[in-house]
């Protein structure tokens, strides 16, 4: 809480002007990605155009669903819920819990930074060509070198 003014001030100093502006505008629904891959893990990938990566996702969630329910069958068959079956399955649901929630994170980053580099690069550009023009002594030193060059003609 009180590091917060130094961390402020120092990001201000440094040269990080393009994470400090506010985007208001989208080109892919941050929203939108998060709640896909939420209904069925991938959709949220997909939508944002990554393809491979929503196919490894989405299997990957499909994978962990597909153990949870193996281990909670395998707890239900025993009957007597030991310890090592109801931990199995406990330690299952968290993996796929996390392994889902990953997948919804993930959509949402992506959509939230789906065209920054470009947005970034012409920020850059912008910066670079906003320089202040030359003083009015730079084109009379220029005139001075073009005349001195004529005379000796």
């Amino acid at each position: 809480m009180f590091l917060l003014p130094l961390v402020a001030a120092d990001t201000l100093t440094t040269d990080t002007v393009d994470t400090l502006i506010r985007r208001d505008t989208f080109i892919k629904s941050p929203t939108v990605a998060a709640v896909r891959s939420a209904v069925l893990p991938g959709w949220g990938q997909f939508y944002n155009g990554a393809y491979v990566k929503g196919l490894i996702l989405g299997g990957l969630t499909l994978a962990a669903t597909g153990h949870t329910v193996y281990r909670y069958v395998l707890m239900r068959r025993e009957g007597g819920y030991s310890y090592s079956l109801t931990t199995g399955f406990l330690s299952a649901l968290i993996l796929n819990v996390v392994v889902w929630g990953y997948t919804v994170a993930d959509a949402f980053v992506d959509a939230y930074l789906y065209g920054f580099e470009e947005y970034r690069d012409t920020l850059r550009e912008d910066l670079d060509t906003s320089r202040p023009p030359p003083s009015p002594q730079e084109p009379a030193d220029k005139e001075n070198e073009d005349n001195e060059g004529s005379d000796s003609h």
